[in-house]
């Protein structure tokens, strides 16, 4: 199986750094413009499944590319953003005033800690895992795409990576990006991470944005 993890587009609130969770914020320009280029880019890989998080950023350009492709979309609800409860609306300086000790829990990426009303990384990972499952049942020799969100994107390589959770904070994933993952049940790799290459317009290339 070839899979293809994209992340969604910009939102007002990407920005802003104000926490989106299981809000369903839409795209804004930018991010529409970045979803035509994030679906020219995968329908060139062909891919005989496309699967999507139900939130409109993610699934804007799923329903994109499945066209395109000339198959049906399939939503799952385990691709969904990670829930922040309390957070969710809230700009980063504002948790950090309103919830000085939790964040000191969340920076250390600890597996167990969920913010008031919200999810765990075990419990993302959980979602990841048996997603997993069935799509490598379903596609082991197909090519798929899966367009989700962030947070839930890097614990799904930490876990191809079988790397602990506690590392969360160290993965990349700006928007419009392209993971590739390639394996079966037995092993899985990860080809290209966090991978913009597509967004690229008027030779403006990643170092950009150092």
């Amino acid at each position: 199986m070839l899979l293809l993890l994209a992340r969604h587009g910009e939102t007002d609130w990407l920005p802003e750094y104000r926490y989106q969770g299981s809000t369903d914020v839409p795209l804004n320009e930018k991010g529409r413009h970045q979803t035509q280029c994030l679906v020219r880019h995968l329908a060139s890989f062909a891919p005989a499944a496309v699967y999507t998080s139900p939130k409109s950023r993610t699934r804007d350009a799923a329903q994109g590319l499945a066209s395109l492709a000339g198959i049906p979309l399939k939503i799952d609800e385990r691709l969904v953003e990670r829930h922040f409860g309390e957070w969710e609306g809230l700009t980063w300086d504002e948790i950090q005033a309103r919830y000085p000790q939790e964040v000191g829990r969340y920076r250390d990426g600890a597996a167990e800690f969920s913010p008031q009303g919200g999810e765990t990384l075990k419990q993302v990972l959980s979602r990841w895992q048996s997603f997993l499952k069935d799509l490598i049942a379903g596609h082991q020799e197909e090519t798929v795409a899966v367009m989700s969100h962030g947070g839930f994107i890097r614990v799904a390589i930490l876990d191809v990576l079988r790397s602990p959770l506690t590392t969360f904070h160290k993965i990349q994933q700006d928007p419009g990006a392209v993971n590739v993952i390639r394996g079966d049940e037995a092993f899985l790799r990860v080809m290209l991470l966090n991978s913009t290459g597509h967004l690229v317009e008027n030779g403006v290339s990643w170092r950009s944005q150092f």
